[in-house]
């Protein structure tokens, strides 16, 4: 027995309702069955019932069994002091609040019939599933889902965003200082991000402005601060590369002490940190202000070409300074265009707008829609159970999905969720 099954009786009114009883006898009519409460505190918010001949409104808290108030610390915290009853499954001991105020309790089990929780077990405990409704959800409107996963980009853009906000701040509100430090970061991927973010933060953004102009230095730039130059392995270009940053070290007065390690294990040479640095040299010394160009683009094809680089020459037969290997021009991918747009441009230009107070614009949804979908394990899951992701805006939104309700057994607080269950 779970407490989410409590949620599940609660939310769709799936128990005996008439003539309900506190178990010290008093009758209950409920006329508003609340809110989900999808932060800390009581379960259900803002419920109006009446007890007796007493009207309330209030919170509702669920529970298995009614000591387990006792065993969460209920009895001591004044949050819990605004429930007004307590539904459990068992009821196994009366409970107070701080007060010493007795809290009404109704019990669920005798209310509840077997089919009701036979249908609660397939949907919810079956072994091997992959999310909780995939032997349901094909038969749901395509317009309940369209209208879902149109949300849930939102909900993820707006996350995004508020890290963006964050780091913003941390940048002393220059905008291309964070465009830059969100770029490195998310160019890196998983491994590595943590590092690059920390070489971009590590140095005053406008010494990129001002060696623009020169890939080299860009890369001399990028490599010593990361602490790649102090190899072994040495070419002629690695020492140049090093007497370079030699000299900008000294000019601007640069400190990498604190940088977080370079990691290269597990990746694979496309990704390793060497090419991602230059492709994000490549990206600078291409481009003059990425923000502005960003929030000024209406098509997401804008945004993808300014992420249309190539690795510096040396990287063609290179994966690691000093080693050279079978010549293959070292391009920025497709897929890879297309996760800087959704996780750095789309939410740089949403961010922006909370920063004005301007909210969201439904056309990010549209930007990210003229892009094709992402291909993940998570696409190929919702496909293989009918869910056909059409483009990157329903693939972000899928992973929202999956990641932060179907996981996390959040089907009361899912639309698709609700509409088979209800």
């Amino acid at each position: 027995m779970r407490e989410n099954f409590l949620y599940y009786i609660w939310r769709y009114k799936k128990f005996r309702s008439e003539k309900i009883r506190t178990t010290d006898g008093q009758p209950i009519r409920i006329t508003d069955y609340g809110q989900v409460n999808t932060n800390a505190g009581p379960d259900i918010l803002n419920a109006r019932l009446t007890i007796g001949s007493i009207s309330w409104a209030g919170n509702v808290e669920f529970h298995t069994k009614a000591s387990h108030w006792y065993h969460h610390g209920h009895h001591k915290d004044p949050v819990y002091d605004s429930v007004i009853l307590h539904v459990v499954w068992t009821f196994d001991t009366e409970v107070y609040n701080c007060h010493g105020t007795l809290v009404p309790t109704l019990e669920l089990n005798p209310l509840v019939t077997s089919q009701v929780f036979s249908q609660y077990e397939y949907f919810f405990m079956r072994p091997l599933k992959w999310i909780n409704c995939e032997t349901q959800i094909s038969s749901v409107n395509d317009h309940v889902i369209s209208n879902w996963f149109q949300k849930l980009f939102f909900l993820r853009l707006q996350r995004k965003s508020s890290e963006i906000l964050s780091m913003h701040r941390q940048l002393d509100q220059d905008w291309e200082a964070t465009t830059f430090a969100c770029l490195a970061k998310y160019l890196a991927g998983p491994v590595n991000a943590a590092a690059f973010f920390s070489m971009a933060k590590s140095f005053d953004f406008r010494i990129v402005l001002k060696l623009k102009p020169d890939l080299l230095s860009l890369e001399a730039l990028f490599f010593g601060q990361a602490g790649l130059l102090n190899i072994k392995e040495k070419d002629s270009y690695s020492e140049l590369l090093a007497h370079r940053y030699k000299f900008l070290k000294r000019k601007y007065n640069l400190d990498n002490r604190n940088i977080i390690r370079i990691r290269f294990l597990r990746l694979r040479p496309d990704g390793f940190p060497t090419i991602r640095l230059s492709q994000l040299a490549g990206i600078y010394h291409k481009n003059s202000h990425i923000f502005s160009e960003i929030t000024e683009s209406e098509r997401a094809e804008e945004m993808i070409q300014l992420f249309k680089v190539t690795a510096s020459s040396y990287w063609s037969d290179h994966y690691k300074f000093g080693k050279p290997s079978v010549e293959k021009i070292k391009s920025i991918s497709r897929e890879k265009q297309t996760s800087l747009v959704l996780n750095v441009a789309i939410p740089l230009r949403n961010a922006y707008r909370d920063f004005l107070g301007r909210g969201k614009n439904l056309t990010d949804f549209g930007v990210a829609a003229e892009l094709s979908s992402e291909s993940n394990a998570i696409v190929s899951g919702f496909s293989s159970i009918g869910i056909k992701v059409k483009n990157a805006a329903e693939s972000q939104a899928a992973v929202e999905l999956k990641s932060n309700y179907c996981d996390k057994n959040k089907c009361m607080q899912c639309e698709i969720g609700n509409e088979i269950l209800s």
